[in-house]
């Protein structure tokens, strides 16, 4: 039981760590499309958290932010933009894409993606622009049991 309080405390202040470092683009006006974004994809959801998104561009230039996820809840992920289009996609603990809001096979972006989570734990969020452009965005991630 300690080891697991203390993994979740490791994982909080990873995430910490991780956003407060991957966030601070002066360049980006979040304010313009925050409230919209968030009242057009919450979906019935619990807003969990809310994470403003600035990449830089260029090759391989991306975001990525663990979070802890419930068993038995559901999850809604949203990729907000007035830019270029944005990805979010889900990792499991072992780095296996479960999940992304991009379909490969249709060329096809979608504003958001529900899981289903049925195992706790780690898991990871990886925020990318097409093409690797630059770009600002919100990723919102609401939840309901």
């Amino acid at each position: 039981m300690k080891k697991v309080i203390i993994s979740y405390l490791v994982g909080g202040f990873i995430l910490v760590f991780t956003v407060a470092f991957s966030q601070g683009n002066s360049d980006c006006d979040f304010d313009n499309f925050m409230d919209g974004c968030i009242a057009a994809n919450t979906g019935g959801h619990r807003l969990l958290k809310m994470n403003k998104i600035s990449v830089p561009g260029g090759e391989d230039t991306f975001v990525e932010l663990s979070i802890i996820m419930s068993g038995k809840t559901t999850y809604l992920l949203t990729a907000c933009t007035e830019g270029p289009k944005m990805t979010v996609t889900l990792y499991d603990q072992k780095r296996k894409q479960i999940i992304s809001s991009y379909n490969e096979r249709k060329e096809k972006y979608y504003p958001s993606v529900e899981y289903k989570c049925k195992a706790a734990g780690r898991y990871y969020l990886k925020y990318e622009f097409e093409q690797g452009s630059a770009g600002c965005g919100i990723g919102i991630v609401g939840f309901k049991r």
